[in-house]
């Protein structure tokens, strides 16, 4: 990872981390009180539906007992149980204009012996046997749930008891009841502010749940009553899939048929305005985190360019040094670590320089000299069978010897071959010696590369000579004409030294910083003793050579700030690469 991304990673978590800490600590702080408010918001609501529901029961129970204080019940009872047709119909007119009267949905008279005498609206069912379990212990009731099975499905019903005396005798019950059912729900919705649903819970199987249930344990109680199966359910049933988390009340009514068991009321969740608010805030703390982050990014990206930029000249100089490029200092104006750190590179750049002055100073000399020394050694080689064939000459001249026709053929041409070498000899030398300083353009090597090429058609067609060079763009600064002349070299030297049906490849490679090419052939390669010497003037192991190819090469790619190495191929070969700086972007 680099300084600049890890100066970065350090501020953010130095500068936001104790605000992260104390962003959460705050968020669990509001969420604790904000939890306490949706508890109590909920606690209110559910007193809220149990108060609808019990008042119900209530205004059902005092509408009874108006409706029960009639004094037209005894006689119109009285008369009905004489088993007058008349009389029932004068009954269930009266229970029917009571009903409206006293606002209930329907009113039921039984006599003392639970037969039906007559029910509000109805004149076609009456005189018949109560159907239910109230009858059993009409004392004992005043008001409660029922399950009608009057109409063409259940209906809960709430419902009030009442006797009718006369003197000690009972005479018959009056029995007042209202339909809860989805009109009758929609008004407690509208009083909750909840959307409500209704299950009432059946009695028969409730109770073998009921006995594990410790005596005084409401909540438990409650529990299983929510759990229980129920025989009716009213309401927004289909949004109440999710019950369990929403349940409001459990009423334990007592049956006034037996059927009906507890009635469990639960809401659909509302939008709470304490839930809202606890939303927002965790929107406003996440908010403040990301933007205390961000804000800490920029601050450690800042402080990290600062840092880095001049740490990156620094890289770059060395770099460049490392090339033998002293080309600028680095200008830091601030008097800090840093300014000391540039400063005594600084010191250090001008030192080197001086010294690498004074190295390529005594190189030349010593290059010179050594060159000096080979030019005369090569020299001499051909002046000796020069001097040995003008002594031969000049002895069967003398001697006139009879063959002296063909000696002096023999003679010409031996001076000639010897002189044709001292020329090339000098040749070399003068191209080696006038070799002029690169002029550096930058430009996508590889074009050059293939203009070096140019000059091997029949290779190329053939396959003798394969090119292989990276798709991307390769921009480095050269001298095109010296570059392309140090490529021939090496690939002319390759082509020599591969017999018939060789092989030369020359690859390039883009890598990070550099760029690379091999020159590589299947010949037999290069003695182990004579590797060291390949870039050394005048050494040559070809008949015919000159022993400067490989080192014009050597000093055109030195002078380009890059490197030119030898090695061995697999399995058989040599490969020569050259390794260029890539030019840098900002340039």
């Amino acid at each position: 990872m680099r300084l600049g991304t890890r100066y970065v990673l350090y501020s953010i978590l130095a500068s936001a981390s104790p605000l992260i800490l104390l962003l959460v600590v705050l968020q669990l702080l509001i969420q604790r009180e904000l939890a306490r408010l949706q508890s109590q918001e909920i606690d209110a609501d559910s007193e809220r539906v149990s108060r609808v529901v019990v008042n119900e029961l209530d205004d059902v129970y005092a509408r009874r007992s108006s409706i029960a204080s009639d004094e037209r019940w005894l006689p119109a009872i009285l008369s009905s149980q004489k088993n007058d047709g008349n009389g029932s119909l004068d009954l269930i007119d009266l229970a029917t204009k009571q009903a409206v009267l006293h606002g209930v949905d329907n009113i039921e008279v039984f006599d003392a012996n639970g037969l039906l005498l007559a029910r509000s609206g109805d004149y076609v069912n009456f005189r018949v046997p109560v159907e239910g379990g109230w009858y059993r212990h009409p004392d004992s009731l005043h008001t409660g749930p029922e399950i009608s099975h009057y109409s063409a499905k259940p209906e809960l019903w709430f419902s009030g008891l009442d006797r009718l005396s006369y003197g000690d005798s009972t005479v018959g019950y009056i029995k007042a009841s209202r339909t809860i059912d989805g009109t009758k729900i929609e008004e407690w919705e509208h009083l909750t502010e909840r959307s409500l649903a209704v299950r009432v819970i059946d009695q028969s199987a409730l109770e073998p749940m009921i006995d594990s249930v410790g005596p005084g344990d409401k909540e438990a109680a409650d529990s299983v009553a929510f759990r229980a199966p129920s025989i009716l359910e009213l309401g927004r049933n289909e949004e109440m899939k999710e019950f369990g988390g929403a349940l409001a009340a459990v009423f334990w009514f007592g049956s006034m048929d037996g059927e009906a068991g507890p009635i469990v009321v639960g809401w659909v969740p509302k939008e709470s305005g304490v839930a809202g608010l606890f939303e927002r805030s965790l929107y406003f703390v996440v908010g403040i985190g990301v933007i205390s982050v961000a804000l800490s990014a920029l601050l450690g990206y800042w402080f990290s360019r600062r840092l880095v930029v001049p740490l990156n000249e620094l890289v770059d100089s060395a770099e460049n040094i490392a090339l033998g490029k002293f080309d600028r200092k680095i200008i830091w104006f601030a008097n800090d670590e840093m300014g000391t750190l540039v400063n005594g590179f600084n010191t250090m750049y001008d030192r080197l320089r001086r010294s690498q002055e004074k190295l390529i100073e005594s190189e030349k000399i010593a290059a010179w000299n050594q060159m000096a020394r080979k030019v005369a050694h090569e020299i001499k080689n051909p002046l000796t069978p020069i001097q040995l064939s003008i002594e031969d000459l000049k002895r069967s001249y003398d001697t006139r010897r009879d063959d002296f026709g063909e000696i002096l053929n023999t003679s010409v041409d031996t001076i000639s071959a010897e002189i044709a070498r001292l020329k090339r000899l000098t040749d070399e030398f003068s191209k080696f010696a006038r070799l002029p300083a690169p002029k550096l353009v930058r430009l996508d090597v590889r074009r050059p590369i293939g203009d070096a090429l140019r000059i091997y058609p029949e290779e190329i067609r053939t396959g003798r000579l394969k090119l292989s060079l990276p798709q991307e763009e390769c921009i480095i600064e050269l001298d095109t004409d010296l570059f392309s002349q140090a490529v021939n070299n090496l690939v002319k030297n390759a082509l020599e030294a591969t017999p018939d049906g060789g092989r030369v490849t020359v690859l390039g490679e883009l890598g990070r910083s550099v760029f690379r090419i091999a020159v590589e052939d299947n010949g037999s390669g290069i003695a182990e003793e004579h590797v060291d010497k390949l870039f050394t003037p005048y050494f040559t192991t070809k008949k015919h050579g000159t022993g400067l190819g490989l080192v014009i090469a050597y000093r055109i790619i030195f002078d380009h700030g890059g490197k030119i190495r030898y090695e061995k191929a697999e399995p058989t070969g040599s490969r020569f690469v050259i390794v260029l700086p890539l030019a840098r972007s900002d340039k």
